[in-house]
């Protein structure tokens, strides 16, 4: 199993990478490959639609030998923390390079990609309301689709300002636990409110 995990946080050893690293803990069996976006050279793109005409992006950057790893991977993570009711910049910067993916399936009508998982984890600072995670549902709702994600799992942690994730053995458990299951993963979307637990 091939499994691609890309880390949006910019705070290393904090909750998110928190998150990812324990989701990943026991990975190491499987042909594993984890992206800092942070650390990446990634150019933004300008909406110049050379990948709707050539099926490939006019940027040569550090994304451009990762859509080889993306198109073979069986498995995707996308870490990130909520920014502004959406995932951090380098996550959105990354993202929108996934046109290429877009402007292939439905402009060229290149659709032959292999079908993957999508994992999803994020964690937001202030206490938990219905709409905490929506505008980062919505972006990423498109990433999965784009990379052809047929079933996406979801985690999300709320309230981290309070109790910070990084000290949350219950969760890190949990997710390294979800990590050892990957094969028999389900889709689904789990929501820790942390309100309950911390009363």
């Amino acid at each position: 199993m091939k499994i691609t995990a890309f880390m949006g946080s910019t705070r290393k050893n904090r909750n998110t990478d928190t998150m990812l690293k324990s989701l990943i803990k026991d990975m190491g069996k499987y042909d594993l490959q984890t992206y800092y976006l942070k650390d990446m050279k990634i150019n933004h793109c300008i909406g110049c639609y050379y990948c709707g005409k050539k099926g490939e992006c006019v940027f040569n950057d550090d994304l451009s030998q990762v859509y080889k790893r993306i198109d073979e991977s069986d498995v995707i993570i996308l870490a990130s923390p909520v920014y502004f009711n959406s995932v951090t910049s380098a996550t959105k910067t990354f993202i929108d390079r996934m046109q290429v993916y877009w402007s292939n399936k439905y402009l060229l009508g290149n659709r032959d990609y292999k079908d993957k998982f999508g994992i999803l984890l994020t964690d937001g600072g202030a206490e938990y309301d219905d709409t905490q995670f929506l505008g980062v549902d919505l972006v990423m709702d498109h990433f999965f689709k784009c990379l052809n994600c047929k079933d996406t799992y979801s985690y999300y942690v709320a309230n981290t300002d309070d109790y910070p994730l990084y000290t949350d053995e219950k969760i890190i458990e949990e997710l390294i636990e979800i990590g050892n299951g990957i094969e028999n993963l389900k889709p689904g979307r789990v929501i820790k409110t942390r309100k309950e637990e911390n009363d």
